[in-house]
């Protein structure tokens, strides 16, 4: 390899990698931007649908099921972001494949039942931020909402 190629690899070597903290202390590749909460995106000319949380970290989206079970059918189409940049954003852990919204039959609270945990969806200002499909709220009974361990605050 003639020098020139290696004072390359050197200088490529040099350069810092943005690296940040998840929620829960592992490391990520890439930036947040909890200016973009709410939104969906995709790569250009990829499938996987990520949805930006309150943190700023994309979460891949399992599709079509649990997307279909969470966002309104408009989300797909109008609400998602399509980018070359889209790796740029620090990946969080991703949504469960069968992740729904629920809510105790004597209660209004909508929570996101992701990763085992419930996670409050504080109003409807927050639904819509994310486009949450209201109708695909399951309800069920209270003592079943009141079991399940809280998360963090969805919004």
């Amino acid at each position: 390899m003639s020098s020139a190629a290696v004072a390359q690899l050197k200088f490529i070597n040099q350069i810092p990698i943005d690296v940040v903290t998840r929620p829960g202390g592992s490391q990520a590749l890439g930036h947040v931007y909890p200016e973009l909460a709410g939104y969906k995106v995709r790569m250009t000319g990829q499938t996987p649908i990520h949805v930006i949380d309150r943190n700023g970290y994309r979460r891949l989206v399992p599709f079509p099921h649990t997307f279909m079970h969470l966002f309104k059918d408009a989300a797909v189409i109008q609400g998602t972001l399509v980018s070359d940049l889209v790796t740029e954003i620090a990946e969080g852990p991703s949504l469960d494949d069968g992740a729904i919204l629920i809510r105790g039959m004597s209660s209004e609270r909508i929570y996101l039942l992701d990763r085992g945990k419930k996670r409050l969806i504080t109003s409807h200002i927050i639904m819509d931020k994310y486009d949450f499909n209201e109708g695909a709220v399951v309800v069920v009974p209270q003592i079943l909402i009141d079991s399940v361990p809280t998360g963090d605050i969805w919004e």
